[in-house]
């Protein structure tokens, strides 16, 4: 690092304590008989120098009038008789008309907003630094009112901070910078906005920390979140800062850009200025200045900058927007580094920062646009090995690469597209629907079949297509489930493609359907995508081509609403989705016989940031062939699309758009009664009515202009029904007392064993649920054997593995029917009364989970006790405390009522550890009553070879690092990430210690190192020391150092 500084004078440097002892040696020979003349030479020199980086070491010292940091140059002098006059001349600093030179001033760039309340805490925060020597120049697009109320604020706070506003009609914030930092007058500059505010020791803490060295950048140690009446303190790592010493490197640090003054003059000499790209401005801005600095310090205990617009931070972080900005900027700082030929190591950090600033929100950015893809795809992983030689940085080297295989190869080599094909006995149809899928223009989609328990040859055919296109997945269910919504949501689970479609497997589509409609929603960053309509293709040969109206909605041209008076819109194959749109708003299939399809169209609709559209047509819908669901509306199952209305109206309760769609859904029920009514028989007409009087009768109706007349005069009629109740009709079928989901993955030594004791159940009526997730083992044989002898045993057979435990149960999940669902992993077992047990006392007690007070770690040779402290909840009491409990994140001694799960689509995230500790969590938000019961009866297989928990102790285990940011989302979209932080962290460290423990010693401290960069970045703010243990707290130290 440089520390060579051109001289400024003839006098020499004052940078260091020597050059500054020099000016006053030569001052002293120069003036030794005239102290005032000598004071006044030396307040000369000092001031001929005020653009230097060291101002602190002598102009600070002296124009601040600070006599203790005065004794500084006292100190360092030889000849300390000589300097004492000095001391005495600024204390007579009145006398003689001696005017007193002013403090080193800093220039602090305000952006403001036509926000009122923040603006007035902003100026009030900077009014209040407890060092005044400032300038404020204002800036930005704001209103004539705002401008008043800063007039008057200032009128009144009577300050001498002097504010200047240069906006001047200029509209771009960037050019308003830029003219700002021409004008400023300050040795540095501090950027603001007026969303925020700062401690009123934030400025002094900077100036007092500064060193002995040129300094061109100041970096806060961290900053403050305001999230509603929340505060989260960001720490800076000093470990980080410290570790990367190459002078290029700090490039790196953080692009915020208000935790830092930077030297004005150095920025003006450099010709660092803010450009429009959008979002990124201030990370083009900084990048530059960490590339030209040659000196750049953490300044400690210094966290007084209060970030308060974090929230719409984060969504537009999860947005396109922030992908599109993040390559506009990128692209500029590349083409940067070619118009000014920066050298190559600088090229490999440009490298490494594109890459590594994207892995902390892999997983925002699943939504990738195809100019972020493609740009990502050319990544040169070589170029980011070379760089870690060149700085010689241990500092998250190895995490970093292993971070690239796991997080950015995946998303790269994902789909773009999952089509969703259920088939169920549709062998004759089959072969034409797969030739128009396999063969799209759209070569980058994954293909996910889902044979739902067919009887006849589909399967069969399925193997043929197998064979022949490694992007075929297959689900293969050994029992139908009676729907199509079962069997779609399975597909939806198991996908990976950016977005998702479905066609029905008795459909066929045209050859460039996803290209098309895929290229539009890239351009138009939309949730939703859809065709200009669809052709009918009749059992008599003849074709109706159908067009769709009311199915664009862009929110600057359109209203949401109208989406919902189409009356195709229930219809979803005609359609493409954002996967992770319909994952984050837990949007599925309903699981009934008709109308499945009406409330995952209804909600996505809703959910979606708009709906674009295209006018081709490219599905054709086979009408009214034997088998299809035409058949099952002609009886009881017609009555299963009123469990489909209830669930969207259950959906708007919840989300708080009762009142604004309410009215829309009763406008397609009182369709859809007129549909099905074509169909179903005459005897069941009656009570099909009566089932509709009592929907609409249970909600209100705010808007009667969207009926029809004889729709109103229908509604009219419906309203005379008393007590509306369909007579001797019963639509619910008996269920299993327990549903007892089993994932299998290469399990061959265990399987026998676990599948023994759960056959030997007490419990009766239970359902046995079997996944084997892509076994290359024995697994798969022993699975069928089993099944073969055992008509309660379900098998949901998976060609290719999840690389997980949770996509498997999610997918057993969607086919349970039991009043409860349990866990049971393969290579443990269970004695024979357990499910008895616990469904006994949870039917008892009406909870909606129950739990053992205990279990059995079994090493292979003894079986050890462990003790379960589980605290119940009763009516939302004691639920923080609930988890609390010891062996939280175990699913497998618990059962968990069907419809808790159900009803509130909890499903296990995507990732391969701490999947179940994201479950339980969330289980238990829902939850309104769970039981303890007394007992232990689940053995648990500990430390067998493959298992995760000895997978955890080597390399493997990095990810439970790297899952957090995964589980902190999934939170988040079930909006309890803010209520439950604290305890969800407090597990988090505890479960990162118990991987720490279990390390492989040689993986110990990148573990470590990795664990406390995690800690600074995402976890230390939501710490609540309250939660942990004297021991605990004692690891904790170990992270904060």
């Amino acid at each position: 690092m440089t520390t060579v500084v051109k001289n400024y004078n003839s006098f020499g440097d004052i940078y260091n304590p020597e050059a500054a002892l020099s000016v006053f040696k030569k001052a002293n020979h120069y003036f030794s008989n005239n102290e005032l003349n000598k004071a006044q030479f030396l307040y000369q020199e000092i001031s001929n120098i005020n653009d230097h980086a060291n101002f602190n070491l002598g102009y600070m010292y002296i124009q601040e009038n600070d006599l203790t940091k005065l004794r500084f140059l006292y100190e360092k002098s030889s000849n300390k008789s000589n300097l004492r006059s000095l001391f005495d001349f600024f204390k007579k600093k009145n006398e003689n008309n001696i005017i007193p030179p002013k403090a080193p001033l800093i220039t602090i760039i305000l952006s403001v907003t036509n926000n009122e309340k923040s603006i007035i805490k902003c100026l009030e925060s900077i009014i209040k630094q407890s060092y005044s020597y400032l300038e404020v120049i204002i800036i930005g697009n704001f209103n004539d009112n705002i401008s008043e109320l800063i007039k008057s604020q200032i009128t009144v706070r009577n300050t001498s901070i002097k504010f200047d506003n240069i906006t001047n009609g200029i509209t771009s914030l960037s050019d308003q910078k830029n003219n700002a930092l021409d004008i400023a007058q300050g040795f540095y500059t501090l950027f603001l906005n007026s969303n925020d505010f700062i401690a009123s020791d934030y400025i002094s803490n900077f100036i007092n920390d500064i060193n002995n060295s040129p300094l061109d950048i100041i970096q806060a140690s961290g900053f403050q979140v305001i999230n509603s009446d929340k505060k989260y303190l960001f720490k800076n790592s000093k470990a980080q800062f410290n570790d990367f010493q190459h002078p290029l490197f700090h490039f790196h640090e953080s692009t915020l850009i208000s935790d830092k003054l930077f030297r004005t003059k150095f920025l003006k000499d450099n010709n660092i200025k803010f450009y429009d790209h959008k979002l990124t401005h201030d990370l083009i801005f900084t990048n530059q200045a960490y590339y030209y600095a040659d000196h750049i310090i953490l300044c400690e205990n210094n966290d007084g900058y209060f970030y308060s617009n974090y929230e719409n931070h984060q969504v537009l972080e999860s947005g396109r927007i922030y992908n599109e900005s993040d390559l506009l900027a990128y692209s500029f700082i590349k083409n940067w580094i070619d118009e000014n030929n920066i050298d190559k190591t600088y090229q490999d950090i440009i490298h490494f920062k594109i890459v590594s600033s994207y892995l902390p929100f892999v997983h925002q950015k699943n939504n990738l646009n195809i100019e972020y893809k493609e740009f990502l795809n050319a990544i040169d992983i070589e170029k980011i090995k070379n760089f870690f030689n060149v700085i010689g940085s241990k500092y998250r080297k190895s995490n970093f690469l292993n971070s690239f295989e796991s997080d950015i190869k995946p998303i790269l080599t994902q789909p773009k597209v999952s089509v969703i094909i259920p088939i169920h006995n549709v062998e004759d149809y089959l072969k034409n629907c797969l030739d128009s899928v396999v063969n799209q223009t759209l070569k980058d989609i994954e293909i996910i079949l889902i044979n739902d328990g067919s009887t006849d040859n589909s399967l069969n055919i399925i193997h043929e297509y197998l064979v022949n296109d490694n992007r075929i997945v297959l689900i293969n269910n050994t029992e139908a489930s009676g729907n199509s919504g079962t069997p779609r949501n399975q597909g939806i689970y198991k996908a990976r493609g950016e977005y998702i479609a479905f066609v029905d497997s008795d459909d066929w589509i045209e050859l460039n359907m996803f290209e098309r409609l895929y290229a539009r929603g890239v351009k138009s960053n939309s949730d939703i995508v859809c065709s200009g309509g669809f052709f009918r293709e009749n059992a008599d040969g003849t074709t109706i081509t159908e067009k769709i109206i009311n199915s664009r909605f862009i929110p600057t041209e359109s209203e949401r609403s109208k989406l919902f008076l189409s009356s195709h819109f229930p219809i979803v194959w005609y359609r493409i989705y954002k996967r992770e749109m319909i994952l984050d708003n837990h949007i599925l299939f309903g699981e009934v016989k008709t109308s499945a399809d009406l409330p995952f169209a209804f909600k996505s609709l809703l959910k979606a940031n708009q709906v674009d559209k295209i006018e081709e047509i490219f599905y054709h819908y086979r009408f009214g062939r034997p088998g299809s669901t035409i058949e099952r509306r002609q009886g009881t199952g017609a009555f299963e699309m009123y469990k489909s209305y209830d669930n969207i109206v259950d959906y708007l309760k919840k989300h708080n758009l009762y009142d604004e769609y309410i009215t829309f859904v009763m406008y397609k029920a009182v369709g859809d009664y007129f549909y099905n009514s074509k169909f179903i028989s005459d005897d069941l007409k009656n009570d099909f009515k009566e089932k509709l009087a009592n929907l609409i009768q249970a909600h209100k109706i705010n808007n009667y202009g969207l009926f029809s007349e004889n729709a109103r005069k229908f509604l009219d009629i419906l309203k005379t029904f008393k007590n509306p109740t369909p007579s001797n009709l019963t639509l619910d079928e008996s269920k299993p007392t327990v549903s007892i989901i089993i994932p299998c993955h290469n399990v061959e030594t265990y399987l026998s064993r676990c599948l023994d004791s759960i056959l030997k159940q007490h419990l009766q009526d239970i359902e046995i649920i079997i996944i084997n997730d892509g076994s290359t083992d024995g697994t798969l044989d022993i699975i069928k054997r089993y099944y073969s002898e055992n008509p309660s045993i379900k098998v949901i057979n998976c060609n290719i593995p999840s690389g997980n435990a949770g996509t498997p149960r999610n997918m057993g999940m969607c086919i349970a029917k039991g009043e409860y669902i349990g866990f049971v992993d393969a290579d443990d077992w269970v004695t024979p009364s357990m499910f008895e047990k616990l469904y006994e006392s949870a039917k008892n007690e009406k909870a909606e989970i129950a739990s053992q007070s205990g279990f059995f770690r079994h090493d292979g040779k003894v079986a050890d006790p462990q003790k379960i402290n589980y605290i119940e909840i009763s009516k939302s009491e004691n639920r923080e405390k609930a988890f609390e409990s010891s062996y939280f994140s175990n699913i497998w001694n618990r059962i968990y009522k069907t419809e808790l799960i159900k009803n509130n689509c909890i499903y296990f995230p995507r990732i391969y550890l701490a999947e179940d500790m994201s479950f339980s969590f969330v289980a238990h938000a829902f939850a309104q009553k769970t039981k303890k019961v007394n007992g232990s009866w689940y053995y648990y297989n500990y430390n067998r070879k493959d298992s995760t928990t000895e997978l955890r102790m080597g390399r493997k285990g990095f990810e439970i690092l790297r899952s957090f940011y995964d589980v902190s989302k999934y939170f988040k979209s079930f909006k309890i990430y803010d209520q439950y932080a604290a305890h969800l962290v407090y597990k988090k460290i505890n479960s990162l210690w118990y991987t720490y423990d279990r390390m492989e010693k040689d993986l110990k401290d990148e573990f470590l190192t990795e664990m406390k960069s995690l800690y600074h970045e995402a976890l230390s703010p939501y710490i609540d020391k309250t939660l942990f243990t004297e021991n605990e707290l004692k690891k904790l130290s170990i992270l904060d150092a």
